[in-house]
Protein backbone atom coordinates (compact mmCIF):
# COMPACT_ATOMS: atom_id res chain seq x y z
CA UNK A 1 0.00 0.00 0.00
CA UNK A 2 2.05 3.08 -1.59
CA UNK A 3 0.41 6.29 0.18
CA UNK A 4 0.75 9.84 -1.02
CA UNK A 5 0.61 13.36 0.22
CA UNK A 6 -0.57 16.53 -1.56
CA UNK A 7 0.39 19.39 0.23
CA UNK A 8 -0.90 23.03 -0.19
CA UNK A 9 1.63 25.54 1.48
CA UNK A 10 1.69 28.82 2.05
CA UNK A 11 3.84 30.27 4.71
CA UNK A 12 6.66 28.99 7.10
CA UNK A 13 8.53 27.41 4.86
CA UNK A 14 11.06 25.51 7.84
CA UNK A 15 7.19 24.26 9.49
CA UNK A 16 6.94 22.52 6.18
CA UNK A 17 10.24 20.87 6.44
CA UNK A 18 9.30 19.34 9.77
CA UNK A 19 5.85 17.64 7.66
CA UNK A 20 7.76 16.95 4.70
CA UNK A 21 10.91 14.66 7.00
CA UNK A 22 7.64 13.32 8.99
CA UNK A 23 5.89 12.07 5.80
CA UNK A 24 9.11 10.44 3.97
CA UNK A 25 8.57 8.41 7.45
CA UNK A 26 5.53 6.50 5.62
CA UNK A 27 7.19 3.66 3.50
CA UNK A 28 7.11 4.27 -0.06
CA UNK A 29 5.50 7.73 0.44
CA UNK A 30 5.59 10.49 -2.37
CA UNK A 31 4.70 13.85 -1.66
CA UNK A 32 3.19 16.86 -3.98
CA UNK A 33 3.49 20.22 -3.11
CA UNK A 34 2.32 23.55 -4.58
CA UNK A 35 3.71 26.42 -3.19
CA UNK A 36 1.79 29.48 -3.14
CA UNK A 37 2.94 31.55 -6.02
CA UNK A 38 2.96 34.67 -3.99
CA UNK A 39 5.76 33.02 -1.75
CA UNK A 40 8.26 31.12 -4.18
CA UNK A 41 11.32 32.98 -2.87
CA UNK A 42 10.07 32.49 0.65
CA UNK A 43 10.18 28.75 -0.36
CA UNK A 44 13.35 28.40 -2.71
CA UNK A 45 15.58 26.98 0.15
CA UNK A 46 13.36 24.39 0.82
CA UNK A 47 13.08 23.50 -2.85
CA UNK A 48 16.68 23.33 -3.89
CA UNK A 49 17.02 21.39 -0.32
CA UNK A 50 14.39 18.15 -1.66
CA UNK A 51 15.37 18.58 -5.32
CA UNK A 52 17.42 15.50 -5.66
CA UNK A 53 14.53 13.61 -3.53
CA UNK A 54 12.25 11.49 -5.91
CA UNK A 55 9.82 11.37 -3.37
CA UNK A 56 9.36 14.72 -2.96
CA UNK A 57 8.19 16.75 -5.65
CA UNK A 58 7.41 20.36 -6.19
CA UNK A 59 4.89 21.25 -8.54
CA UNK A 60 5.60 23.31 -11.25
CA UNK A 61 1.91 24.66 -12.18
CA UNK A 62 0.76 26.89 -9.80
CA UNK A 63 -0.62 30.15 -8.51
CA UNK A 64 -1.55 32.73 -6.01
CA UNK A 65 -3.89 31.52 -3.22
CA UNK A 66 -6.41 33.68 -1.05
CA UNK A 67 -8.48 32.37 1.02
CA UNK A 68 -12.03 31.24 -0.26
CA UNK A 69 -10.89 32.46 -3.44
CA UNK A 70 -11.21 30.06 -7.01
CA UNK A 71 -6.88 29.66 -7.63
CA UNK A 72 -7.67 27.79 -4.39
CA UNK A 73 -9.33 25.29 -6.22
CA UNK A 74 -7.11 25.69 -8.83
CA UNK A 75 -4.27 24.80 -6.80
CA UNK A 76 -6.16 21.44 -5.59
CA UNK A 77 -6.42 20.43 -9.17
CA UNK A 78 -2.63 21.06 -10.08
CA UNK A 79 -1.86 18.56 -7.05
CA UNK A 80 -4.65 15.86 -8.02
CA UNK A 81 -3.42 16.08 -11.87
CA UNK A 82 0.05 15.61 -10.63
CA UNK A 83 -0.59 12.86 -8.46
CA UNK A 84 -2.47 10.87 -11.11
CA UNK A 85 -0.14 11.47 -14.06
CA UNK A 86 2.60 9.74 -11.77
CA UNK A 87 0.22 7.39 -10.79
CA UNK A 88 2.44 5.46 -8.12
CA UNK A 89 0.10 5.62 -5.02
CA UNK A 90 -3.06 4.03 -3.92
CA UNK A 91 -4.56 6.95 -1.78
CA UNK A 92 -3.77 10.14 -1.41
CA UNK A 93 -4.20 12.72 1.84
CA UNK A 94 -4.64 16.37 1.33
CA UNK A 95 -2.60 18.46 3.66
CA UNK A 96 -2.00 22.11 4.39
CA UNK A 97 1.34 22.93 4.99
CA UNK A 98 0.45 23.11 9.11
CA UNK A 99 -0.91 20.20 9.39
CA UNK A 100 0.66 17.31 10.77
CA UNK A 101 1.17 13.44 11.30
CA UNK A 102 -0.15 12.00 14.98
CA UNK A 103 -0.29 8.76 14.27
CA UNK A 104 2.54 5.86 14.02
CA UNK A 105 3.15 5.47 10.22
CA UNK A 106 2.55 2.13 10.26
CA UNK A 107 -0.90 2.98 11.38
CA UNK A 108 -1.64 4.95 8.69
CA UNK A 109 -0.81 2.19 6.12
CA UNK A 110 -2.53 -0.24 7.76
CA UNK A 111 -5.80 1.68 7.93
CA UNK A 112 -5.88 2.25 3.99
CA UNK A 113 -4.59 -1.40 3.80
CA UNK A 114 -7.73 -2.75 6.28
CA UNK A 115 -10.19 -0.08 4.64
CA UNK A 116 -8.96 -0.27 0.61
CA UNK A 117 -12.14 0.64 -1.82
CA UNK A 118 -12.97 3.30 0.48
CA UNK A 119 -13.17 6.67 0.27
CA UNK A 120 -12.49 9.16 3.02
CA UNK A 121 -14.35 13.03 2.57
CA UNK A 122 -16.56 14.71 5.07
CA UNK A 123 -19.56 15.67 2.89
CA UNK A 124 -23.21 16.76 3.15
CA UNK A 125 -25.92 17.68 0.50
CA UNK A 126 -26.79 21.66 0.44
CA UNK A 127 -28.55 23.30 1.68
CA UNK A 128 -27.55 21.96 4.90
CA UNK A 129 -28.00 24.44 8.09
CA UNK A 130 -24.57 24.67 9.33
CA UNK A 131 -23.65 26.76 6.63
CA UNK A 132 -25.38 30.37 5.67
CA UNK A 133 -27.79 30.49 3.64
CA UNK A 134 -27.41 26.89 3.73
CA UNK A 135 -23.96 27.03 1.75
CA UNK A 136 -25.67 27.84 -1.95
CA UNK A 137 -24.70 31.86 -1.73
CA UNK A 138 -21.08 30.43 -2.50
CA UNK A 139 -21.83 29.09 -6.04
CA UNK A 140 -25.24 31.12 -6.43
CA UNK A 141 -23.82 34.30 -5.80
CA UNK A 142 -20.96 35.88 -7.91
CA UNK A 143 -18.24 37.26 -6.11
CA UNK A 144 -15.30 39.35 -7.07
CA UNK A 145 -11.77 38.87 -5.01
CA UNK A 146 -9.34 41.55 -5.39
CA UNK A 147 -6.41 40.44 -3.53
CA UNK A 148 -4.72 43.22 -2.45
CA UNK A 149 -7.29 44.70 -1.19
CA UNK A 150 -9.22 42.10 0.93
CA UNK A 151 -11.21 45.18 2.50
CA UNK A 152 -12.38 46.31 -0.97
CA UNK A 153 -13.69 43.23 -1.61
CA UNK A 154 -15.35 42.45 1.54
CA UNK A 155 -17.36 46.01 0.51
CA UNK A 156 -18.09 45.35 -2.89
CA UNK A 157 -19.01 41.55 -2.31
CA UNK A 158 -21.63 42.49 0.47
CA UNK A 159 -23.06 44.99 -1.51
CA UNK A 160 -23.08 42.85 -4.67
CA UNK A 161 -24.54 39.84 -2.46
CA UNK A 162 -27.74 42.37 -1.11
CA UNK A 163 -28.07 43.47 -4.33
CA UNK A 164 -28.49 39.84 -5.58
CA UNK A 165 -30.81 38.79 -2.46
CA UNK A 166 -32.72 42.03 -3.12
CA UNK A 167 -33.82 40.96 -6.73
CA UNK A 168 -33.80 37.54 -5.85
CA UNK A 169 -30.91 36.53 -8.25
CA UNK A 170 -29.31 33.18 -8.28
CA UNK A 171 -26.40 31.23 -10.63
CA UNK A 172 -28.28 28.32 -12.24
CA UNK A 173 -26.44 24.92 -10.80
CA UNK A 174 -27.09 22.15 -13.29
CA UNK A 175 -25.63 19.63 -11.08
CA UNK A 176 -26.58 18.65 -6.55
CA UNK A 177 -24.56 20.33 -4.46
CA UNK A 178 -22.21 18.52 -1.98
CA UNK A 179 -20.40 20.53 0.63
CA UNK A 180 -17.67 19.44 3.03
CA UNK A 181 -14.10 19.59 4.62
CA UNK A 182 -11.61 20.43 1.54
CA UNK A 183 -9.24 17.66 3.16
CA UNK A 184 -9.63 14.85 1.71
CA UNK A 185 -8.90 10.87 2.12
CA UNK A 186 -8.92 9.45 -1.80
CA UNK A 187 -7.87 6.81 -4.05
CA UNK A 188 -6.17 7.22 -7.11
CA UNK A 189 -9.47 5.78 -9.09
CA UNK A 190 -11.64 8.48 -7.29
CA UNK A 191 -8.68 11.42 -8.02
CA UNK A 192 -8.61 9.88 -11.73
CA UNK A 193 -12.30 10.20 -12.34
CA UNK A 194 -12.22 13.77 -10.68
CA UNK A 195 -9.19 15.10 -13.23
CA UNK A 196 -11.49 13.31 -16.26
CA UNK A 197 -14.86 14.26 -15.52
CA UNK A 198 -13.40 18.20 -15.18
CA UNK A 199 -11.66 17.69 -18.65
CA UNK A 200 -14.72 16.27 -20.22
CA UNK A 201 -17.20 18.96 -18.53
CA UNK A 202 -15.21 22.67 -18.89
CA UNK A 203 -18.43 24.22 -17.74
CA UNK A 204 -18.12 22.68 -14.55
CA UNK A 205 -14.89 23.89 -13.55
CA UNK A 206 -15.99 27.63 -14.68
CA UNK A 207 -19.15 27.42 -12.67
CA UNK A 208 -16.64 27.92 -10.19
CA UNK A 209 -14.73 31.39 -11.31
CA UNK A 210 -16.79 33.75 -9.24
CA UNK A 211 -17.31 31.59 -5.97
CA UNK A 212 -16.28 31.91 -2.41
CA UNK A 213 -15.15 29.49 -0.32
CA UNK A 214 -15.95 26.57 -3.10
CA UNK A 215 -13.36 24.62 -2.48
CA UNK A 216 -15.52 22.59 0.42
CA UNK A 217 -17.95 22.12 -2.88
CA UNK A 218 -15.80 21.53 -5.65
CA UNK A 219 -14.51 17.69 -4.86
CA UNK A 220 -17.74 16.90 -2.96
CA UNK A 221 -20.00 17.68 -5.81
CA UNK A 222 -18.33 15.52 -8.30
CA UNK A 223 -17.69 12.47 -6.16
CA UNK A 224 -21.31 12.12 -4.55
CA UNK A 225 -23.17 12.38 -8.03
CA UNK A 226 -20.99 9.83 -9.19
CA UNK A 227 -20.40 6.01 -8.47
CA UNK A 228 -18.57 6.81 -5.64
CA UNK A 229 -21.13 7.83 -3.43
CA UNK A 230 -21.33 4.65 -1.83
CA UNK A 231 -17.68 4.23 -1.50
CA UNK A 232 -17.75 7.26 0.47
CA UNK A 233 -16.84 7.94 4.29
CA UNK A 234 -18.09 11.28 5.56
CA UNK A 235 -14.87 11.34 7.73
CA UNK A 236 -11.72 13.43 6.90
CA UNK A 237 -9.68 11.74 9.62
CA UNK A 238 -8.43 14.34 10.93
CA UNK A 239 -8.23 16.22 14.37
CA UNK A 240 -9.11 19.95 14.42
CA UNK A 241 -10.50 22.07 17.52
CA UNK A 242 -13.28 24.15 16.31
CA UNK A 243 -14.56 24.71 20.22
CA UNK A 244 -12.24 25.70 22.94
CA UNK A 245 -9.79 29.02 20.99
CA UNK A 246 -8.44 30.64 21.27
CA UNK A 247 -8.12 31.28 17.78
CA UNK A 248 -10.71 29.03 15.59
CA UNK A 249 -9.38 26.65 14.64
CA UNK A 250 -7.18 26.13 17.94
CA UNK A 251 -3.60 26.59 17.26
CA UNK A 252 -2.43 22.84 18.93
CA UNK A 253 0.20 23.42 21.66
CA UNK A 254 2.45 20.95 23.86
CA UNK A 255 -1.00 20.65 26.16
CA UNK A 256 -3.06 18.95 23.71
CA UNK A 257 -0.30 16.62 22.55
CA UNK A 258 -1.94 13.42 24.93
CA UNK A 259 -5.29 14.11 23.32
CA UNK A 260 -3.96 13.94 20.14
CA UNK A 261 -1.66 10.64 19.75
CA UNK A 262 -5.20 8.93 21.53
CA UNK A 263 -7.57 10.73 19.49
CA UNK A 264 -9.64 7.70 17.64
CA UNK A 265 -9.43 7.41 13.57
CA UNK A 266 -7.68 10.43 13.09
CA UNK A 267 -3.99 10.32 11.88
CA UNK A 268 -3.50 14.12 11.29
CA UNK A 269 -4.29 17.06 12.92
CA UNK A 270 -4.63 20.78 12.04
CA UNK A 271 -3.53 23.61 12.44
CA UNK A 272 0.12 24.14 14.07
CA UNK A 273 2.11 26.91 13.90
CA UNK A 274 5.74 26.87 14.92
CA UNK A 275 6.48 30.12 15.84
CA UNK A 276 3.52 29.75 19.01
CA UNK A 277 4.57 26.32 20.02
CA UNK A 278 7.25 24.25 18.46
CA UNK A 279 7.70 21.81 20.92
CA UNK A 280 4.00 20.01 20.12
CA UNK A 281 5.62 18.98 16.88
CA UNK A 282 9.14 17.90 17.96
CA UNK A 283 6.87 15.37 20.65
CA UNK A 284 4.79 14.62 18.14
CA UNK A 285 7.70 13.92 15.36
CA UNK A 286 9.81 11.77 18.07
CA UNK A 287 6.57 9.43 18.97
CA UNK A 288 5.71 9.14 15.10
CA UNK A 289 9.52 7.77 15.76
CA UNK A 290 10.02 5.40 18.48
Amino acid sequence: MKLGFLILAHRYPAQLVRLIEALLLVDESKIYIHVDQKNTAEFQSIINQFKSNARVVFIEETYKVYWGSYNQILATLALIKAAVKSNSEHYFMLLSGQDFLIKKPSELVNFFKINQGSEYMVHFKLPDVQWQDGGLNRLGNYHLNFPKHPWLTNKINAAIGKLQTAIKFKRRSYFQQYGGSNWFNLSIDALTYIVNYVNQHPVYLKTFKYSLTADEIFIQSILMNSEFKSKIVPQDLRYTNWSTGPEYPKILRESDFEELIHAPSKFFARKFDATKDSIILDKLKAYIES
